[in-house]
């Protein structure tokens, strides 16, 4: 496994690093300022050496690089220390979709604010060829808590569509069961931008009704639901939502 960055550290002499503030299966995130101009930055490092893992974080700096929409977090940078691969970001505070699905909910409104922001941001990312592939409540970050400043965040699943198959997992599942699109499901070689609108047509359900379209018991039983159920009708769940 990488060694972890070291506070106080300056990577490509230009970002000083500054405390871990989150750690994932794939990444460890840490707060950092930028020399000499003092904006504050993310960086995230790799974590461990496996070839699926640093593939993975090739594919979301990658993605970023070509992605600008001020609904998409901000590539900074990326590169590599003698720890292994990192990226730069703009840095975000506030809370995910999927706390604030969990601590409040979102009215109408707001769910048609997601639906607003996220389409353009995914409509910019298909215009060069970027698909997310792993669109989900989690993913969906609010700077500063505002609805109205939405993010789409990690692009570790992301693959870039004019580009050949060098990049795919073709044969394997990627995606979050709940908003995988039949596709995923079935590991189809052919993935295209409609994963990432049916994912937020899922997004969009639970937002409005407060569960997934495909709610099962676990994984398996979710992906067969995707594959052979349609989902009930949101009407029938929450009364007066608008046709």
């Amino acid at each position: 496994m990488a060694l972890a960055m070291k506070s106080g550290a300056l990577i490509a002499e230009r970002f000083r690093v500054g405390e871990q503030v989150g750690a994932g299966g794939m990444g460890t995130v840490y707060r950092a300022t930028e020399e000499p101009s003092g904006r504050v930055v993310a960086i995230k490092a790799i974590r461990g050496e496996l070839k699926d893992a640093i593939a993975r974080f090739g594919r979301e700096s990658n993605a970023l690089a070509l992605v600008d929409h001020p609904s998409v977090v901000r590539y900074v940078a990326h590169g590599s220390t003698d720890n292994g691969p990192y990226l730069v970001m703009e840095w975000l505070a506030g809370e995910d979709l999927a706390a604030r699905l969990k601590r409040t909910g979102l009215t109408l409104e707001e769910t048609l604010a997601v639906a607003r922001q996220t389409c353009a941001a995914l409509a910019a990312a298909h215009a060069v060829g970027v698909v997310h592939r792993d669109i989900k409540p989690a993913n969906l970050f609010f700077e500063d808590g505002r609805v109205d400043r939405l993010k789409v965040v990690d692009f570790g699943l992301a693959r870039l569509v004019f580009v050949d198959d060098l990049i795919s997992v073709s044969g394997f599942l990627v995606g979050t069961p709940g908003y995988m699109a039949p596709e995923q499901a079935r590991a189809d070689k052919e993935i295209d931008g409609a994963v990432d609108v049916f994912a937020l047509g899922c997004v969009l359900y639970k937002c409005v009704t407060g569960q997934g379209p495909f709610a099962a018991q676990d994984a398996i039983a979710t992906l067969a639901k995707i594959l052979f159920d349609e989902p009930t009708p949101i009407s029938e769940i929450r009364r007066g939502v608008p046709p």
